[in-house]
């Protein structure tokens, strides 16, 4: 695209005018408004917008974004999604560091014959100091966002991994946002899965320790 500066008729001279003071103040008052505005706009950063190399759409907007977040948080989440030819079934575990203390958040969700999501059940649960400090642990253990994204995958070319849990451990904190997907029945290490059962435990949803099976 090319620009010119396209040149304007010259206005026809007037004699300088006195201004007075309420016409003063009214540039003033304009001045600085347009000084606050530019200020603003200039200061205002859209949300960044989640990398193509992240397969986020697989969740269908359940989840609530956690990269771009317009305030600080310290999150972990889980995200579980079960195929099934006649019902598929998803669920969400995240556990958020606030400064009046730890909070895990459980949704579960399943949809049949291709229909829209249904939510069926979401609930919060405390998390305690001692627990927050056995996951640090499990996470430290493990070989989580060693990469960024990260993606677990099959080394040998002639296996096949058929259905099985699509799971997705991620981070978002002062440090920025990471990712990590594996299969549970097929590529997931061990102490990924653990860090992964170990959140089910915190939500006491033991029906979900199944999905890692």
């Amino acid at each position: 695209m090319h620009a010119h500066l396209a040149a304007a008729s010259s206005p026809p001279l007037a004699s300088p005018q006195p201004e007075n003071v309420q016409s003063l103040t009214m540039r003033i008052l304009l001045a600085a408004l347009a000084t606050l505005l530019s200020a603003c706009a200039a200061s205002a950063q859209p949300a960044p917008a989640l990398p193509p190399e992240y397969p986020y759409p697989h969740w269908n907007g359940l989840a609530e974004p956690l990269w771009g977040s317009a305030t600080p948080r310290d999150s972990v989440r889980l995200l579980m999604a079960r195929p099934h030819f006649r019902r598929d079934a998803y669920a969400t575990i995240s556990i958020d560091r606030r400064s009046e203390g730890a909070i895990g958040t459980l949704t579960r969700a399943d949809r049949a014959g291709g229909y829209e999501w249904a939510i069926h059940e979401q609930r919060r649960f405390p998390v305690s100091a001692n627990q927050l400090a056995q996951l640090d642990a499990l996470i430290a253990a493990s070989r989580l966002w060693r990469n960024n994204p990260e993606f677990w995958v099959l080394t040998d070319p002639d296996a096949i991994c058929i259905h099985g849990v699509e799971l997705v451990l991620e981070r978002a904190n002062a440090e920025g946002y990471r990712f990590s997907s594996a299969n549970a029945q097929c590529t997931a290490p061990s102490d990924y899965k653990a860090v992964a059962a170990y959140m089910i435990t915190l939500a006491n949803e033991p029906v979900l320790q199944g999905w890692l099976r």
